[in-house]
């Protein structure tokens, strides 16, 4: 799975944002198909959770954020605050 790995490299080079849009698209394809390797969606979701908290750990002031990959974030976390 080549989108995980660009969503990974994203990650390294510090989008962060990018990341983690592209790896919860990745997750809603895989989710829809009904071939999806369950070991591949099982890492994604895996790694998706570990960006999810990093960036959530890493920005706490998100309730007060403008930043549209900010409040995506909230929203893929279930934050009210946003």
């Amino acid at each position: 799975m080549w989108r995980m790995e660009e969503a990974k490299l994203l990650w390294a080079q510090g989008q962060h944002g990018m990341a983690i849009r592209l790896g919860q698209a990745l997750l809603e394809r895989m989710l829809a198909a009904s071939n999806s390797d369950a070991e591949q969606l099982t890492r994604l979701q895996s790694l998706l959770g570990k960006w999810l908290a990093w960036n959530r750990w890493s920005s706490p002031q998100c309730t007060s954020c403008a930043d549209s990959t900010c409040i995506s974030i909230c929203s893929m976390t279930l934050v009210t605050s946003c």
